[in-house]
C-alpha cells in the first residue's frame, strides 16, 4: 500500500497514513512531470494526449495563457519518456498522414520551435543486408576497377611508354592515390562477402517472423483490440500498436529498423486484405 501524497510505502493492514491523513492506494499512479512537446496548438497537443493515453502511457496537458503565443505543453511520466518519444514520433509520421490533423501539423505556427526537447528521434530507416552487400560489392568494384587502372596508367607513365610531363612527385601521389583505392576496393569487395551471409540470415528471420505474424496475429484479434468511440484513423494506430507489442514480444532482439518495417509491411497486408 502507498500513500499518495508522500509517496511512503505501508505493508499489508495500513489503510491510511498517519503523517498526511490519507487513504492508502493499492499502487500509486506515474506523475506526469516530464515534458514531452510545447505546442501552440491546443487541438493538436490535446490530440497527442489522447493517441499517448491509447498506448498506455501516462499523458496530460498543462495550459499557458496568460500571453500570446498560448503554449500548451504535452506531459508523461519520467519513466514513460522514451516510450513517449517513439509514439510522439508516430504519431507525427502516421496520424499527420492520414487525417484532418495533417494541414494544422504542417503549419509552422502549430509548433513551438523554442522547446523541441530533442523528441522526434531520427526517422527509422531500414535498409536491407541484401541491398548493403550490393551496394558494397558495386563500391568495391568500382574502387578496385579504378584503382588497377589508375595504378597502371602511372606505372607506365614512370616507364615513359604514356609521354606526359608530369612531375615525379606527381606521379608517385597519383601511385599512392590509386594504390589506396585498389585496396579499399578489395576491402569491400571482402565485406561484401560477409554482408552477403548476414543477409542470407536476415532473410530467414524475416521469413520467420512473416509466418509467425500471419499465424498468431489475425484479424479476429486485430478486430477485438478496435475500440468503440475512436475513429478509424485512432483504431488503426491501435492496430499497429499491438502488431508491435506481440511482434517485439515474440522477437525481442529484432532490430528496430527491421521491427517497423515488418510492422508496417503486415500493417498494409491486413488492409488490403479488407
Amino acid at each position: 500500500m502507498f500513500c499518495p501524497v508522500c509517496k511512503n510505502e505501508y505493508e499489508p493492514g495500513y489503510t491510511r497514513c498517519p503523517d498526511c491523513n490519507v487513504d492508502l492506494v493499492d499502487e500509486l499512479i506515474p506523475e506526469a512531470d516530464t515534458e514531452v512537446y510545447t505546442f501552440k496548438s491546443k487541438n493538436v497537443a490535446e490530440k497527442l494526449v489522447r493517441y499517448l493515453k491509447y498506448s498506455n502511457l501516462t499523458a496530460e496537458l498543462k495550459a499557458d495563457e496568460t500571453e500570446e503565443p498560448y503554449a500548451y505543453t504535452v506531459m508523461t511520466a519520467a519513466e514513460d519518456f522514451n516510450d513517449a518519444k517513439t509514439a510522439f514520433a508516430v504519431f507525427l509520421s502516421e496520424e499527420s498522414a492520414e487525417t484532418d490533423i495533417s494541414d494544422e501539423l504542417m503549419q509552422e505556427e502549430c509548433m513551438m520551435p523554442i522547446r523541441p526537447k530533442s523528441l522526434v528521434k531520427e526517422e527509422i530507416v531500414y535498409t536491407s543486408a541484401s541491398f548493403k552487400a550490393e551496394d558494397t560489392r558495386s563500391s568495391g568494384v568500382i574502387l578496385l576497377g579504378f584503382g588497377i587502372i589508375g595504378f597502371a596508367a602511372v606505372v607506365l607513365c614512370a616507364l615513359d611508354v604514356f609521354k606526359f610531363s608530369l612531375h615525379p612527385m606527381s606521379l608517385a601521389i597519383m601511385g599512392v592515390i590509386f594504390f589506396a583505392m585498389a585496396v579499399y576496393g578489395v576491402i569491400s569487395l571482402r565485406k561484401a562477402g560477409t554482408l552477403s551471409a548476414n543477409a542470407d540470415a536476415e532473410n530467414k528471420l524475416i521469413e520467420e517472423v512473416r509466418k509467425w505474424q500471419k499465424e498468431n496475429i489475425t484479424k479476429d484479434i486485430l478486430s477485438k483490440a478496435s475500440e468503440e468511440g475512436l475513429s478509424d484513423e485512432e483504431n488503426a494506430l491501435v492496430r499497429d500498436d499491438l502488431i508491435r507489442n506481440m511482434t517485439k514480444e515474440a522477437f525481442p532482439d529484432l532490430p528496430s529498423a527491421l521491427l517497423e518495417h515488418l510492422i508496417d509491411e503486415y500493417a498494409e497486408e491486413i488492409g488490403a486484405d479488407d
